[in-house]
């Protein structure tokens, strides 16, 4: 495919039929995408790659019906899952001191 085919919010199956990625954004020339198994629609990993590559990587758009099969839903509870435990993680390795100075730059307390 040409990098000019592809959109954000579509979806495109790999060239050996396999597996298939939503674009969820395009930034300097970068795709972040989520995969899902073909077969099933079942979400598997997300990931960035050059809008270059995720050209050469899509053999086609999917079809309405085949979009529909795409548990999209699950896909994003996932993602929010994945959000909220590298918050955690951020939070965890964030030192007491740097903490409060987060909260007052936030306007949260004076």
């Amino acid at each position: 495919m040409e990098t000019r085919e592809i959109h954000v919010g579509q979806f495109y199956l790999k060239k050996d039929g396999s597996d298939v990625r939503q674009v969820l954004s395009i930034n300097d020339g970068n795709v972040f995408w989520q995969g899902y198994n073909y077969r099933d629609g079942s979400p598997h990993t997300n990931f960035t790659c050059s809008l270059g590559y995720f050209a050469t990587w899509a053999g086609r758009k999917l079809s309405e019906d085949e979009q529909a099969r795409m548990q999209v839903n699950r896909a994003f509870d996932k993602l929010q899952e994945e959000e909220r435990r590298m918050q955690q993680i951020a939070l965890a390795s964030t030192s007491n001191d740097d903490l409060p100075a987060e909260v007052r730059k936030r306007g949260l307390i004076e």
